[in-house]
């Protein structure tokens, strides 16, 4: 399947996401995209494929960390559903995906 190229980080995250899944129980992510510029095509049709390959392998909600506007919007748009959150702070990403684990 063509996901674009890959830099080593696809096939890492994969393969953390079949762990997960190996595991049999449902798994939260934070992740800390605040030093990443803000991503190409290419890129971002990557990143998607490898959100929707998450939720196949059990990933119910992804907090992203972010410090730009832009790359806010760019999260935001590639997700476009609700178990996807861009957050600037640490704290609040973490207490969103505790209010998460209860709801």
């Amino acid at each position: 399947m063509g996901r674009g190229r890959d830099t080593g980080f696809d096939t890492a995250l994969r393969a953390r996401f079949k762990a997960f899944q190996t595991s049999g129980k449902p798994f939260d992510v934070i992740a800390d995209l605040r030093d990443w510029p803000v991503q190409t095509q290419e890129t971002t049709k990557i990143h998607e494929a490898l959100m929707a390959f998450g939720k196949q392998c059990g990933m119910r909600h992804v907090a992203i960390l972010t410090k730009s506007v832009l790359a806010k919007m760019q999260v935001l748009r590639a997700a476009a559903n609700d178990a996807f959150h861009a957050f600037e702070d640490e704290a609040a990403a973490m207490a969103w995906i505790d209010a998460k684990r209860v709801a």
